[in-house]
């Protein structure tokens, strides 16, 4: 049980560690390894930065929320049974997964609006 709440609590972490690099140490160049990489976020070093540091934002903000939510959630697994723990805690996972996901559509839609005020000037 204490194993599956560490690795509940590893996700937010996680991404706030992550969130913080991306948002205040985004890499200097465009590479294939690390970073915020789409095929809008990779065009320019512009676009790379503002992906980057949006998504990193973005990440600090949710993954301070999950790690609270989850905390809460998880050690109130230690009072319930073993079935109900068995549930919650990978529908957790998921949850925070799905979340983690569901950035991309927020950062793709940040660059699509940048470049369309770009375009216009």
């Amino acid at each position: 049980m204490i194993f599956l709440i560490f690795c509940v609590l590893c996700i937010p972490i996680i991404q706030l560690i992550g969130g913080w690099c991306m948002r205040y140490h985004t890499p200097k160049k465009i590479n294939s390894w690390i970073g915020y990489r789409t095929t809008n976020a990779t065009k320019n070093a512009d676009t790379w930065k503002l992906a980057n540091q949006y998504c990193g934002k973005l990440w600090l903000m949710i993954g301070t929320v999950s790690l609270i939510l989850s905390a809460i959630i998880s050690f109130s697994c230690l009072f319930f049974s073993k079935k109900i723990a068995a549930i919650l805690i990978p529908g957790m996972i998921s949850v925070q997964t799905l979340v983690l996901l569901l950035t991309i559509p927020f950062v793709e839609a940040k660059l699509k609006r940048e470049n369309t005020s770009h375009d216009k000037n």
